[in-house]
């Protein structure tokens, strides 16, 4: 992260007081609120790609492919854009390329990989990530030390985002008892709070001031998942008495009198004892008209029961889905994304019913095809050899982040900055390319004392005749360059990359010191964050200049 930019000549001691509350001001700006799940956008997140030669204990391929990759063996649809990565996290596809170049895919173990996925969601607005935590691979994780585990705190702290533990019960549990399934989670529970400490991290979410865990997989009617009501309701008890608010991932149907075999006796008590129900929906519909009857058969009915039972309701949406290179038997495209429209249907429907938190499956999920986070956008963005799903598929030219930028615009929706809406926008997102307005140009001069205003007009940045450039809510400093006592001449974001005070004389007095990157933007946002950007790569900001 990039430090405070340092002071060049020497001020008051109160000065200095003034301009550390203010740097860490703007870093609290763009915090998310880590004590509710209400008014939340949160992503699954996987966490599970493994690559050989990445570090990992198990120096393999794990979740890309059935072994080494290839247009035979590869497991995913969605082929991801990488280009936004760091070289560390980047692993080349051996006998794969895309328009003849080598073809990279990424390994989620390095720490760069992280960085780069929690600054996303900083970038687009989403609060945070539901970890994914699968019951059948905790000696494996443990065996790495629970290092990506680890990594995604960081990156979450580091960007002011927030994450949390869901167990994932999908496994084969022939031979299991009850009591060793039960041991088993509870022991993986009190390394990760003894040992790994993620719940003393300040970014751990809540829910109602109580650590979050999520169980998923309650009650779906197989014996692949928790199938009876006795052991869920040990789970649950089990954990409430750790102190912790319980989500349960539960199926569609969860609801008596609704469709699911999870209506059966013993469940509606395991149900009503959750803080927070999140109903699984991938598949359950397939389209915009489907989407419509989940929400007049299905939604309304939920969160009036969850609201009886004083329980957050917190619906999943998803962008489409595919798994034919996972599954050969299904089809390519299977529910097919529709540009955009059927996830926005889904998010404007859910808050429309009266959600107050939504998560959106998945962040890195290209195995099903659920990807939010960037993907290839044509034919030829993807290896020349396999089947991929593009996100031209359904007749649409799209940039590679169109679902973060999608997700971003549902980020306001549930934080009320913005209307619900049935229509999509057309232009979504928060980039110079959406914005004409909070946006500082490559040099164009910052003039005295006149204010540059973020798009939603709670922000200012305004360099002042003392010599300071501060950015303001209100009348509150969040930040500023600590340079009052200067007789300024003139600011400007310059074309090598760097935002530079000059005084009278033309002499520079204080940088940003981030010369060497061309194309860039500054850009005052909506979440009181001040940032110069390289295309969508984030090169400094106000609210990381503390850490």
């Amino acid at each position: 992260m990039f430090p405070c930019p340092a002071r060049i000549l020497n001020t008051a001691l109160a000065g200095v007081l003034t301009a550390t509350f203010a740097c860490h001001a703007a870093a609290q700006a763009s915090r998310v609120d880590a004590s509710t799940l209400v008014g939340k956008v949160m992503v699954g997140y996987q966490g599970w790609f493994r690559c050989p030669g990445d570090g990992a204990p198990g120096n393999a391929w794990s979740h890309w492919s059935h072994g080494v990759p290839s247009a035979a063996t590869v497991a995913i649809d969605a082929f991801p854009d990488t280009s936004g990565l760091a070289p560390a996290s980047r692993c080349v596809v051996p006998g794969m390329t895309i328009l003849g170049k080598p073809a990279y895919v990424f390994s989620s173990w390095p720490r760069q990989t992280a960085q780069v996925h929690f600054q996303w969601m900083r970038q687009y607005a989403i609060d945070g990530a539901l970890v994914q935590r699968f019951i059948a691979d905790l000696d494996g994780l443990r065996r790495e030390n629970d290092v990506v585990l680890q990594n995604l705190r960081q990156a979450a702290e580091d960007n002011g985002r927030t994450f949390a533990i869901e167990y994932d019960f999908s496994m084969d549990y022939a031979g299991m008892s009850d009591d060793a399934l039960l041991a088993r989670v509870q022991a993986d529970w009190r390394h990760l709070v003894d040992d790994v400490r993620i719940t003393a991290s300040p970014s751990y979410q809540h829910q109602a001031a109580k650590p979050l865990v999520s169980l998923w997989g309650l009650g779906f009617g197989d014996d692949r998942h928790v199938d009876r009501p006795a052991l869920a309701q040990r789970l649950v008890t089990w954990f409430k008495s750790q102190g912790l608010a319980v989500m349960g991932g539960v199926p569609g149907g969860w609801r008596a009198g609704n469709w699911s075999s999870s209506a059966a006796p013993g469940w509606a008590a395991v149900y009503a004892s959750l803080d927070v129900v999140q109903p699984w929906t991938v598949g359950s519909y397939t389209d915009e008209a489907g989407a419509d009857w989940w929400r007049d058969n299905m939604l309304a009915g939920d969160i009036a029961q969850a609201r009886a039972s004083r329980q957050l309701y917190m619906p999943v949406i998803f962008p489409g889905f595919s798994w034919h290179n996972l599954n050969r038997a299904a089809p390519l495209n299977q529910i097919p994304r529709e540009g955009g429209q059927f996830l926005w249907r889904q998010a404007f429907n859910a808050r429309n019913a009266g959600a107050q938190a939504v998560k959106i499956a998945m962040f890195d999920e290209v195995n099903e095809g659920t990807a939010l986070f960037d993907i290839a956008t044509t034919r030829s963005a993807a290896p020349d050899q396999g089947s991929w799903l593009t996100l031209d598929a359904d007749g649409h030219t799209l940039p590679a982040d169109w679902y973060l930028r999608l997700g971003y615009e549902i980020a306001k929706v549930y934080s009320g900055r913005a209307p619900n809406s049935a229509t999509m926008p057309g232009h979504p997102g928060p980039d110079a390319m959406a914005a004409t307005c909070g946006i500082v140009a490559v040099n164009h001069p910052l003039a005295i004392n006149t204010s540059i205003r973020s798009c939603d007009g709670r922000f200012d940045l305004t360099l002042q005749s003392d010599g300071n450039l501060v950015l303001y809510q209100g009348r509150g400093a969040l930040w500023s360059s600590r340079t009052a006592g200067h007789r300024v001449g003139w600011g400007m974001l310059q074309e090598d990359g760097n935002l530079v005070i000059y005084d009278g004389a033309g002499m520079p007095y204080w940088s940003t010191r981030t010369a060497g990157h061309p194309n860039t933007r500054l850009a005052i946002q909506d979440d009181g964050n001040l940032v110069i950007y390289q295309g969508r790569q984030e090169i400094w900001s106000s609210a990381s200049c503390c850490h």
